[in-house]
């Protein structure tokens, strides 16, 4: 393998494309001609460890000398409550294994959709969208006016360096922590400006002196660190924001909203990593801007904000921050064809009209999923193995160059930085974007990749059992691979076409496909394998008014044979176990900064690198980008800092010394 091939990788998620329109109709046109009632037999087969957790108890493998609080740990599921055990509940116990019935219904519905354009129908539509952008803000102060309407006034930033002790020193431009610390968030600060923006004097007050200028203080969060050398962590300077004489710039409600959402968002401990590490969550600056919410007009705030046109957008307290956006999930999918979840009885997709939904008016379900129960072939312990699993973190759909296509023309093999709401154009200001210029990718599915390393050919175990517990590290119990199930799937009042995708939905036709199922499905867990071992239908008897159930004729669904979808293509390509791909790993960067910590390789340093310069460097291949030997989009690359990867080869004509983590 060259070097180059060793400093590439497989994401561990793609996404099979919408077809144009999600078609909704009256369920009616369902339920014409025969129909069959009864049930499909399955047997499932795990090619990788399964995690189905067994919620009842979140210390059920917690060790004797840990705490409960230090994270949670999970048996695999079954009948069993664990509550009343207490810590370690599990520890020594081994149960029958079950897999929830929910759990299959969600795997094969899913697969339904995609493959037969339903609607997206578990996508949160209240969720927000955000991201943390690495583009600067202006520095503004946000106001309301005599109308009572919001607005901000453009601002210069003057600098102010703190340092430690108690001593101010104003001829070497530096103001003690002590002092500093005295001052309050949007106070008068009057300041002399100096070399590269640094004040030479500062005073608190409107005090005038010669060449002075009067601002209002922004006292921002620290970051890194804070030691007695560096009382602000890694941030060496303060702001003052002196007012300018242009006009003001008008701010919409929608971005006062959207303020309000990132200010919690900010407060949030569950959000917000970074609370218990001396950040306030901006606590002084929401208060003030609360009551300049509740009525107090005479009040000014500084802000930082993004210039479009004459209007100010994306306010937020920080220089570089998260960004909150105005286009939500639902305009997203309304806008790419209304694939919004139904909710109108009247209006349904092809997966709604079998699976049912929930609105003001639900339709029930036509199928119902049985527990998946385990199938005794004298397997020790159920075939459990525990593992700690690395930390994981939630899906993060603001990462638009993975989730959404690139709305602007590609320049010098680079894309500019778009979002959910605007594009970068280069120099100039953002610029806004049309209705349905964004289109997303389309529905979220795993490759399969074996979960362990490989020694001489031998899996092993990647994570410890014992590993340490964290608030996102977790100890499992899996149920380890070449284990089988059995299930039932029920079915009423369906036609032979709708058994037929059903049918599709839970074996593809092809013996090289499996589903992913469970936790842990980005690290190569939960590859499993449904077979249907035979379709039973209930019949009357006309002479004797009795109910027969008996095997179906397979001539019955061959004469509503399934024409192939575009879902259907992609779905087996990417859910293709026997052609998995090799390198799948989440996005890897380096900071090049050799200093040994987790941090300087994670996946954030690659999602940094990447977007350096006002430009995205990579975006995500397609799936069949991925599969073709050929193109020229097939890899994402590691990106290391000061070397990033350019036409798929290095700019600096080498790759990183550092070994890959």
């Amino acid at each position: 393998m060259s070097k180059e091939d060793k400093q590439r990788f497989v994401n561990p998620y793609n996404f099979v494309p919408l077809e144009g329109h999600c078609h909704k109709d009256a369920p009616a046109h369902a339920n014409t001609g025969p129909l069959l009632t009864g049930y499909v037999e399955c047997t499932l087969k795990t090619l990788t460890p399964l995690i189905i957790p067994n919620t009842s108890n979140a210390a059920a493998l917690h060790r004797a000398d840990e705490k409960v609080e230090a994270g949670n740990s999970y048996d695999f599921f079954s009948y069993v409550n664990l509550a009343s055990g207490g810590k370690g509940a599990a520890n020594g116990k081994y149960e029958r294994p079950v897999i929830p019935g929910s759990e299959l219904r969600g795997v094969i519905r899913s697969v339904y959709e995609a493959a037969f354009n339903g609607c997206l129908s578990t996508v949160d539509l209240n969720r927000k969208l955000h991201r943390r952008t690495m583009q600067t803000k202006r520095p503004g102060i946000l106001r309301r006016n005599q109308r009572g309407d919001w607005e901000v006034v453009k601002c210069e930033r003057v600098k102010i360096k703190v340092v430690p002790g108690t001593f101010t020193n104003n001829k070497d431009c530096v103001i003690s922590i002590n002092d500093y610390e005295k001052w309050k968030e949007a106070e008068f600060i009057s300041v002399k400006k100096g070399k590269n923006n640094v004040a030479c004097s500062v005073k608190p007050g409107r005090i005038r002196q010669d060449r002075s200028l009067i601002g209002r203080l922004h006292k921002g969060e620290p970051f890194g660190e804070r030691t007695p050398e560096y009382p602000l962590g890694a941030k060496r300077y303060e702001s003052v924001f002196i007012r300018g004489k242009e006009a003001p710039l008008t701010v919409s409600e929608a971005e006062m909203k959207q303020l309000k959402e990132l200010l919690r968002q900010y407060a949030d401990p569950k959000i917000n990593k970074h609370l218990d590490m001396g950040h306030s969550g901006y606590t002084e600056w929401s208060q003030l801007f609360g009551n300049m919410e509740r009525g107090d007009h005479r009040s000014e705030l500084p802000v930082y904000y993004t210039k479009q046109s004459n209007k100010a957008t994306h306010l937020t307290p920080a220089m570089i921050s998260k960004e909150v956006f105005q286009t939500g999930i639902g305009e997203l999918l309304k806008a790419n064809g209304e694939y919004q979840p139904c909710n109108d009885r009247g209006k349904l997709c092809p997966a709604c009209t079998l699976f049912g939904m929930t609105g003001d008016r639900s339709l029930a379900s036509r199928v119902r999923f049985s527990d998946g129960e385990w199938l005794d072939n004298g397997s020790t312990h159920y075939g459990l193995r525990t593992f700690t699993l690395p930390e994981l973190g939630e899906p993060k759909p603001g990462t638009v160059e993975f989730y959404t296509f690139p709305v602007d023309k590609r320049r010098a093999e680079k894309f500019p930085i778009w979002t959910y709401d605007y594009v970068n154009r280069y120099k100039d200001e953002p610029r806004s974007l049309d209705e349905g210029e964004l289109k997303i990718r389309g529905r979220k599915f795993y490759w399969h990749h074996e979960p362990f390393g490989k020694s001489d050919g031998v899996s092993t175990n990647a994570y410890p059992a014992d590993g340490s517990l964290s608030s996102m590290r977790q100890r499992v119990r899996a149920v380890d691979k070449g284990h089988a199930f059995t299930c039932r799937i029920y079915f009423d009042a369906v036609t032979a076409e709708e058994l037929n995708r059903l049918r599709w939905a839970l074996t593809f036709e092809s013996a090289d496909c499996a589903h992913k199922m469970g936790r842990g499905k980005p690290l190569g867990f939960g590859s499993v394998q449904l077979e249907v071992e035979r379709i039973m239908v209930r019949q009357l008897d006309s002479s004797s008014g009795g109910r027969l159930v008996h095997e179906l004729d397979q001539g019955v669904l061959g004469d509503a044979r399934l024409g192939e979808t575009v879902g259907m293509q992609k779905l087996k390509k990417i859910l293709n176990w026997s052609g998995k791909p090799s390198h799948v790993s989440y996005p890897l960067g380096d900071d090049n900064k050799d200093s040994g910590t987790s941090n300087s390789t994670a996946s954030h340093q690659w999602f940094t690198e990447n977007k350096e310069g006002g430009f995205f460097e990579k975006v995500l291949p397609t799936i069949d980008e991925e599969l073709d030997s050929n193109s020229k989009n097939k890899w994402l690359n590691k990106l290391t800092k000061g070397e990033t990867t350019y036409k798929g080869q290095n700019k600096n004509a080498g790759v990183s010394k550092r070994p890959q983590k």
